[in-house]
């Protein structure tokens, strides 16, 4: 254990097996001390990043637990908890969901009050599930609720409660929601701060607060300010760092929308490199090279990647989330770029289909996607059908963005476009949301 704390992992993995071999010796068995073992070198298996090795140890740990311990003890909620983490980091979502459903049931049992803090950590890690599964109105439940139960159970300035208002943050700037975002972005920064956690301290808690920042200017258009916060939260991660991925796409999404191709392509290059492992990020990161592809005007590769991504996607995700739907949207904007209407409208009606029954009414991508569908449609000389979903398009970007926005600019341009030329039949002059 001493080598453990010290981080000597090696002597502490053979002091372990040593500890386990002796309790495989004794005539008395030991299954709660083994399971300890087992949990401990799950510990460390998942420091270093090897989730397999520490998913094999932990279920180990769950099963000397059910041998040895009451079905409602506090202890399951760990294991169930610790399983988690490790399928989320493996991409294996619904996994990872069912671990954490199992947990929280787990919790209502074991604690009499609701104000204890593993149960606000499990909902918030309920909560980071639902957000990967892109189901943002159940993620900010869960994080509403896990901010309520630490503000009552911890003191004002614990990290936890820097946790649950980053992830707040990021969750509203999904729904397109950037007042309540930044509401809980500074929020955890003021907190980080007083508290005096610090960069030093807690390197990945900061960095992710001003990666949620990062986020939620580039979202605005506010490419300055995205890239001082980006280029703050890659200074201060470790080398090696999943996170790191994170902030490298966050990255290239800036240069990209600055038009500095190659220097976007490099950051979704190093993202790919940092965390090559979860194929969910990977799916992610090669979502993000194809749109930089395409922007180079390199369609064929585009696709490619679009296809890779898209495969992993529907291998590891519902065949509803956001995530599919947005690759669709991408292939279909490619199509359209080339001279492909019919396939390009194929694959934006899917993106639809999926962003109804996934997203709420009034959120971006569904404007973005609304607008594409129009602009196929006018460019296929179905300018009656465009109309009405162009319109669509600007009432929601009406209702989401400032005035001086320039997607919604772009939005209204195109439609006012539509309504004058609809008579010409000429489809010159509209613009695909594709970025």
């Amino acid at each position: 254990m001493i080598a453990h704390k010290k981080n000597r992992r090696q002597e502490a993995l053979d002091l372990y097996e040593q500890a386990l071999k002796r309790y495989a010796k004794d005539t008395v068995p030991r299954p709660y001390l083994t399971a300890m073992t087992y949990g401990n070198m799950a510990s460390i298996y998942f420091a270093d990043r090897d989730y397999e090795r520490a998913e094999v140890e932990f279920r180990k740990v769950l099963e000397l637990q059910e041998s040895c311990l009451d079905s409602n003890n506090e202890l399951f909620i760990t294991t169930r908890n610790n399983l988690g983490s490790i399928f989320h980091q493996e991409g294996k979502l619904l996994e990872a969901l069912e671990q954490y459903q199992k947990a929280l049931t787990l919790c209502q049992c074991v604690f009499k009050t609701e104000n204890h803090p593993t149960r606000g950590a499990t909902e918030g890690n309920l909560g980071n599930i639902y957000d990967a599964l892109g189901r943002n109105r159940e993620a900010i439940d869960c994080f509403e609720r896990s901010l309520a139960i630490y503000k009552r159970c911890l003191p004002p300035g614990h990290y936890s409660l820097v946790s649950s208002h980053a992830n707040l943050g990021h969750a509203y700037i999904e729904i397109g929601n950037y007042e309540a975002a930044l509401n809980h972005l500074e929020c955890a920064l003021t907190i980080e701060k007083q508290a005096g956690h610090g960069s030093q301290n807690n390197p990945i808690s900061l960095a992710n607060i001003l990666d949620g920042f990062s986020l939620l200017y580039l979202r605005q258009n506010k490419l300055t300010q995205a890239l001082g916060y980006c280029n703050q939260a890659l200074k201060i991660l470790p080398k090696g760092h999943p996170n790191r991925a994170f902030a490298y796409r966050q990255l290239g999404s800036i240069y990209r929308q600055m038009g500095i191709y190659q220097l976007a392509r490099k950051a979704y290059q190093e993202a790919i490199i940092v965390n090559p492992n979860n194929e969910i990020t990977l799916a992610e990161n090669l979502h993000s090279l194809g749109l930089v592809q395409s922007d180079e005007g390199k369609h064929d590769e585009a696709i490619i990647s679009y296809n890779r991504a898209l495969e992993i996607r529907k291998r590891l995700l519902p065949p509803i989330h956001p995530a599919i739907g947005k690759l669709y949207n991408e292939i279909g904007s490619t199509f359209l770029s080339t001279g492909r209407l019919e396939e390009a409208l194929e694959h934006f009606q899917t993106t639809k289909a999926i962003e109804d029954e996934s997203l709420p009414e009034y959120h971006i991508e569904r404007a973005r996607t609304l607008n594409n569908i129009g602009v196929t449609l006018f460019k296929l000389d179905r300018p009656e059908e465009a109309l009405a979903f162009v319109d669509k398009a600007v009432a929601i970007a009406r209702n989401l963005l400032p005035d001086t926005n320039s997607l919604r600019i772009m939005f209204q341009t195109t439609a006012d476009f539509v309504h004058k030329r609809v008579e010409t039949g000429s489809s010159e002059g509209v613009q695909a949301s594709v970025k």
